[in-house]
């Protein structure tokens, strides 16, 4: 998967857009993880759903994944 970055050239300004898409149960979670970072490694997270108390649905860092399945369109 890509979203158009340069490929071996992270920088330290895209920190914040460090996500990647893992296997989870009988589908996929999405996670943020800057991976390249040695020192940021304890940043991981799994990306979950948050309600708030108007209902709205909002994707937020969680403990609990979202889990996500792919189809082919």
């Amino acid at each position: 998967m890509s979203t158009g970055g340069v490929k071996g050239n992270p920088g330290g300004e895209t920190i914040g857009n460090w996500f990647k898409i893992e296997k989870y149960g009988g589908g996929y979670k999405v996670v943020y993880c800057p991976s390249v970072c040695p020192s940021c490694k304890h940043e991981c997270e799994n990306v979950g759903m948050f309600v708030d108390q108007k209902g709205n649905h909002r994707l937020a860092l969680s403990a609990v994944p979202f889990q996500v399945k792919f189809l082919k369109a």
